[in-house]
């Protein structure tokens, strides 16, 4: 009996683009749930989602980057006009988040001052 591997072909799914709006809007929330400034930059840059879209949760990009302490993500969102008192469904805004969660270096881009 022979003991070598069997070549067996296994099948990789592959990535899908988004296609329509909702996917965009869901991809686009994922980058900035997870950091991912250059695969959220040029998405939000050539307009294939509002800077302001939100989740089912009605968490912007905005929100999303808060609740995350992604600064880069922060600070990119607001330099390019994210509305930072735009709420969730929950009725929190992204400068909540920051406060609730201590991460006070995201409170001067959300226009909280001490």
């Amino acid at each position: 009996m022979d003991a070598s591997p069997v070549n067996r072909k296994i099948k990789v799914p592959s990535k899908k683009e988004p296609v329509t709006e909702q996917e965009k809007v869901d991809a686009a929330c994922g980058k900035a749930r997870h950091g991912r400034l250059n695969e959220l930059k040029p998405m939000v840059m050539m307009k294939e989602v509002s800077i302001d879209c939100c989740d089912h949760r009605g968490n912007t990009l905005l929100i999303l980057g808060c609740q995350n302490n992604h600064k880069k993500i922060v600070k990119f969102l607001v330099k390019n006009g994210a509305d930072i008192h735009l709420t969730n469904k929950k009725g929190h805004n992204a400068s909540h988040y920051a406060t609730l969660y201590q991460f006070d270096e995201l409170l001067p881009y959300l226009g909280v001052v001490d």
